[in-house]
């Protein structure tokens, strides 16, 4: 006879073996033989049960009764006491949960017992009464294989995705906007909206050439790339927008520092549009390149023009080609050239610089410590501002490129050029074609190409 001693808060339940009951039932049922001889159920257990040992004493005088009433133990399970049963997993399990465990036990199924030999049953005694002194409630904690561990699937969130969608929905948002501007302004001047600029207006890139903008829809664009930063360059060239669309376009690049490049060559600008461009170039500090060629600029300009040279410090590169600047106006250009530290590149071919220009511009060369191109092409320089310009390459050693074709120079300039090719170690590129040099000017300059270790020149231009 096996006794379970329950104990649960303050009440005590006490299971007996009951005599053999096998008459009560009847054959192939398969109800308990207790529930079907006395039709009673054993209380449940609706929260977690703390099974405690049963003295030894007791177990021994229950074991003598199994002998007296059955004659003989069952082999295997001399001085075994049941101490422990399994606790539940839920302290809120249904009527069906308590009904399977009660025929468990009634039906004998030990599985989740452990069973502990006699010899050590007062020692187990004695380690578990000075446990639940101790630990007080943690004798109801669950074991560990009985701990329910939930697997909870992550769900993906939007900011886990590495997307440009949103970015590109606010690029088409700004540009729907910039359009809208564009059109209004364009509905407010009475003009027609351009479509290219339209469909370029967030590009980094705009190039309008020749299409006859004029100072109104030059004013129309102005005001809607006041605030565009994405745009990078600016081509306008030909569109004969005057000294007005001068004016709109230098508001625009003293406001706006993201455009780094601009062409506004062949609109007829003036003397007043050179005024308006040498203010701009004073306040500006993120225009790279400037294009303000075939612009009708005189001598008054370059006072202007070569003012603002001095004092702008971010230019790269300008283009003053096929204007009117005259040898006074080279009086000007020239101290500006020699005065910029930051200048790579300066066209001023097609001009009417002649020979007191040309020693001008020359004597700003000698003192240049930066330019690399500089384009003196079809200026009338002659060979008094051919020689200027060879001596000042006897001094410079920045200028990598150099163009002075189409200036009447004779064969004493190509012979003082070799002569300066000769020592002269950085200039890669020149161009002397079109000019009064004769073979003999040819061959000296090409000798001291073949001749010189030292010479660096990759191009040579006669033609």
């Amino acid at each position: 006879m096996y006794i379970l001693h329950l104990e649960k808060v303050d009440v005590q339940f006490y299971l007996y073996r009951l005599p053999d009951t096998s008459a009560l039932t009847e054959p192939g049922s398969t109800d308990s033989p207790l529930r079907s001889a006395k039709g009673t159920r054993i209380p449940k257990i609706s929260s977690r049960a703390s099974f405690v040992r049963t003295p030894g004493r007791v177990a021994s005088a229950q074991r003598e009764r199994d002998g007296e009433e059955g004659g003989m133990e069952e082999p295997g399970q001399d001085g075994v006491l049941i101490t422990e049963l399994q606790a539940s997993d839920s302290e809120d399990k249904g009527d069906e949960g308590d009904d399977e465990r009660e025929d468990t036990l009634l039906d004998g199924d030990v599985s989740d017992a452990r069973i502990i030999p006699p010899d050590e049953e007062e020692t187990e005694q004695q380690q578990h009464q000075e446990g639940v002194e101790d630990e007080g409630d943690e004798s109801l904690q669950l074991p560990l294989n009985q701990v329910l561990v939930e697997t909870v699937e992550a769900r993906p969130t939007e900011e886990d995705y590495d997307t440009d969608l949103e970015a590109d929905d606010l690029e088409d948002d700004k540009a729907d906007a910039a359009v809208s501007n564009y059109t209004n302004l364009c509905e407010q001047l009475g003009l027609v909206p351009v479509e290219y600029f339209m469909r370029h207006i967030r590009k980094p890139n705009i190039r309008m050439r020749y299409r006859g903008l004029g100072s109104d829809a030059t004013r129309a664009i102005a005001l809607s790339l006041k605030e565009n930063i994405s745009l990078e360059r600016l081509d306008l060239t030909g569109n004969w927008i005057g000294a007005e669309g001068c004016w709109y376009m230098s508001r625009l690049l003293e406001e706006n520092d993201y455009i780094t490049e601009v062409s506004i060559a062949e609109n007829k600008l003036g003397s007043t549009g050179a005024m308006h461009v040498a203010k701009m170039m004073n306040i500006n500090g993120g225009l790279r390149k400037l294009d303000i060629g075939g612009n009708e600029f005189d001598d008054k300009c370059a006072e202007a023009l070569s003012s603002a040279l001095e004092n702008n410090k971010y230019l790269r590169e300008l283009n003053l080609s096929h204007n009117q600047f005259s040898e006074v106006g080279a009086e000007f250009l020239g101290p500006a050239i020699s005065a910029n530290e930051n200048l790579d590149v300066l066209d001023l071919s097609w001009n009417h610089l002649r020979q007191k220009g040309g020693v001008a511009v020359a004597k700003g060369i000698k003192e240049n410590v930066r330019l690399k191109s500089l384009n003196l092409s079809w200026n009338g320089l002659d060979a008094v501002g051919g020689l200027a310009v060879a001596d000042a390459l006897m001094v410079n050693q920045s200028l990598l490129e150099l163009d002075i074709s189409g200036n009447r120079l004779t064969q004493e300039v190509a012979q003082k050029m070799a002569k300066v090719l000769t020592t002269n170690d950085t200039i890669k590129v020149l161009r002397m074609g079109n000019n009064l040099i004769t073979s003999a000017g040819a061959i000296a300059l090409a000798s001291a190409i073949n001749n010189t270790d030292n010479c660096e020149v990759e191009e040579l231009d006669l033609t």
